[in-house]
């Protein structure tokens, strides 16, 4: 689970705790800005399903996205939930290994 939904019952403050943003862990950071070299990586792999959305260069480059507009990144999170292929499916459950290691003790 991603942070911002555990931080309830887990008692931390949300933010990512595989990157340096101090950024709230939620999809939106997990898809698309969170710059840590797991997600970079399974960006990279997955970069067929970011090609057509904006700022696409820098999603799946390994750098920082410093600042991209609340809307703009509805519009993205929009386009990208609205394909349901085989290759999207995979990327959310690699993701959500990515996002997960961190619990298994």
């Amino acid at each position: 689970m991603l942070r911002v939904e555990t931080r309830s019952w887990e008692h931390h403050d949300g933010t990512c705790d595989k990157c340096g943003l101090q950024a709230i862990q939620n999809k939106k950071h997990a898809l698309f800005l969170c710059p840590c070299m797991q997600m970079c990586s399974l960006r990279l792999q997955f970069a067929d399903l970011f090609h057509d959305l904006p700022l696409a260069h820098k999603i799946t480059a390994i750098q920082t996205v410093a600042f991209i507009s609340l809307k703009l990144v509805l519009r993205m999170s929009s386009i990208f939930f609205q394909r349901q292929t085989g290759n999207s499916y995979r990327f959310i459950s690699e993701l959500m290994d990515v996002f997960c290691m961190a619990d298994v003790h």
